[in-house]
């Protein structure tokens, strides 16, 4: 039990300098009493989605485990790369940006995390990145650079079960759930615009639905009640460094209102994937990443099923890190 409460402990450090909220880390404090006295552990829910290195409850987020954030988890660049202003010969983990004073982190940044699916992926991902590179942590310095992934959601109980997630996975010490608005998040990061190397995020994209007796389903699923795609390109583009990358997830219907919407933020799309739920049907999602810079775009689709199989060989690939 020790161990889970310096878990806690950390967690609470690391959302200090969030706007996560009093009342989410009084609510941490609780569910570590009541783990104490041998009440519900958080650490065995059944309400959740068990992947091949970590477990993602969803129980009580108003985003839960879906295609769509699995797709866009697994196909989004990491972006993870050498350091060229500490030579070639030695690989370094920074933002692939040069800037004067030496290496800083790598930073992500996953937008309405609800559960925190796509940024325990994107954390898996690096980490596996930076090991098939042999990368150092260390900075010229010899200061550690490291690499944090922020999840941020407006609905505080999402936030809660992020969090949660975070401790329990193998990546903790580089996770970081917070209560926050992306439209004001460059003030929660210390006013510092283009701190960013990727900044993702599965969108609320029902603008035509009826409205949702559920508010806090409402808020995550309507765009109207929440964040338009306009405001989240032009924050995206304020968040990213130079040469980071913005990855969003789409229904087909929906894409040309969001390029319109990133072009206006000065953003250019340089990946789309195309995906069919099966051969011959209607597109069903589109997946682009965005860049600073208009570099052409690199063209793919993906077919998620096949005649005789619940998957197919495309979507097995993609995602065989992580489905059991």
């Amino acid at each position: 039990m020790q161990e889970v409460s310096l878990f806690f402990q950390e967690m609470m450090y690391l959302c200090a300098p969030c706007s996560c909220g009093t009342n989410v880390r009084i609510q941490f404090g609780r569910y570590e009493r009541e783990m104490r006295q041998g009440r519900e552990s958080i650490y065995m829910r059944s309400a959740g989605f068990r992947m091949k290195r970590f477990y993602v409850g969803h129980d009580r987020s108003s985003m839960r485990v879906g295609t769509d954030g699995v797709l866009l988890g697994a196909w989004c660049p990491p972006v993870v790369r050498q350091c060229s202003c500490m030579g070639e010969s030695e690989g370094r983990l920074c933002t692939h940006e040069d800037r004067v004073g030496g290496c800083r982190p790598l930073r992500v940044l996953d937008v309405g995390t609800g559960c925190g699916l796509i940024a325990l992926m994107l954390a898996q991902r690096i980490e596996e990145k930076l090991s098939e590179m042999a990368v150092s942590y260390e900075g010229a310095d010899g200061q550690q650079c490291g690499w944090k992934v922020d999840g941020i959601d407006i609905d505080e109980e999402s936030v809660r079960q992020a969090a949660e997630n975070f401790v329990r996975s193998p990546w903790s010490e580089h996770l970081r759930a917070c209560q926050g608005d992306v439209r004001t998040w460059e003030m929660e990061v210390g006013g510092d615009n283009g701190v960013y190397n990727l900044v993702v995020s599965n969108p609320p994209f029902y603008n035509d639905a009826l409205a949702c007796p559920n508010e806090r389903r409402a808020r995550a699923r309507q765009a109207g009640l929440s964040l338009g795609f306009e405001e989240l390109t032009a924050a995206a583009a304020r968040l990213l460094v130079r040469d980071g990358m913005f990855g969003v997830i789409v229904p087909a219907s929906e894409e040309e209102r969001m390029v319109r919407a990133a072009l206006a933020s000065g953003l250019y799309v340089s990946k789309r994937c195309v995906v069919y739920t099966k051969q011959g049907g209607a597109a069903h999602r589109v997946m682009m990443a965005f860049e600073k810079e208009s570099r052409g775009v690199q063209e793919m689709q993906m077919v998620l099923s096949e005649p005789g199989k619940v998957r197919s060989e495309a979507y097995q690939q993609l995602t065989e890190a992580f489905y059991l």
